[in-house]
């Protein structure tokens, strides 16, 4: 994925991103990789689509 550029988007952190984020990081380390590693915590990103620092590529909404 890495060679390629794919890039990988998941909500697997939901109670810990950063976490999440952290651990992903330790095992891409012990590979030998160096991924780029992003994390969005909470879900109020509003600032940041209206600044342009953040773009929205898909969105998903669960109701229940």
């Amino acid at each position: 994925m890495l060679r390629r550029q794919i890039k990988l988007v998941t909500n697997a952190g939901g109670l810990d991103p950063i976490g999440c984020a952290r651990a992903i990081g330790e095992l891409a380390a012990s590979l030998g990789l160096a991924p780029k590693i992003a994390v969005v915590s909470g879900d109020n990103v509003i600032d940041q689509l209206r600044s342009g620092e953040l773009a929205v590529i898909a969105a998903d909404g669960h109701h229940g």
